[in-house]
Formats: structure tokens, C-alpha cells, sequence
């Protein structure tokens, strides 16, 4: 799993493969850097504890979900062959993982 922790979401460019999981189809979840941080700078803006409205301590030790959009490894290898090739129908150059 070293690609994901490159942000590649188990794409290689310089090969020009990709591993997709399950055939790439399955739908997750992912959000932007600049979205990060907006909701974690509104989230530190709430008080501490409650006044009548949402309150830090609401959220204490617990997951707050952010997303920005829901894709797939196949979305997302489309989108950038696209780019590349300058084509409205993606090259083959994926490998599946198994």
C-alpha cells in the first residue's frame, strides 16, 4: 500500500499503470486539502462547551467526517487519461490487482 501513502491512489505515472481494487468501481470517499481546513477551522471556531448551538465538547473524542466528493479508481483514471490524451474515451493502460 505504499501508493496510497504517495497520494497516488495506486496509480504509477511513470509506468503508466494503475492497481485497480475490485476493478476499480467501488465508490469512497475523498475531500481536498483546502476543504480540510475550512471545516477544521469552523470546527475550532464553535466554543468549547455548549451555548445553545454546536460546541467542541460535542466532538470530543470522537471522528468528524469531511467529504468533499465520492469516486472511484476507475473515475479517476478516466478523468486523467482524458486529460493526457486529449480522447473522450480512456486508453486502456490499467492492469487490474488481485
Amino acid at each position: 500500500m505504499q501508493a496510497m501513502k504517495r497520494n497516488t491512489f495506486l496509480t504509477d505515472a511513470k509506468n503508466k499503470t494503475a492497481d485497480l481494487l475490485s476493478g476499480g468501481t467501488a465508490k469512497f470517499n475523498t475531500t481536498t486539502m483546502s476543504t480540510t481546513a475550512l471545516a477544521i477551522a469552523r470546527l475550532l471556531s464553535w466554543p468549547v462547551v455548549a451555548d445553545g448551538g454546536p460546541a467542541l465538547s460535542d466532538y470530543g473524542n470522537k471522528f468528524v467526517y469531511i467529504s468533499s466528493f465520492t469516486v472511484s479508481q476507475r473515475d479517476l483514471l478516466d478523468s486523467v487519461q482524458v486529460r493526457i490524451f486529449h480522447s473522450p474515451k480512456p486508453q486502456p493502460v490499467a492492469r487490474s490487482a488481485t
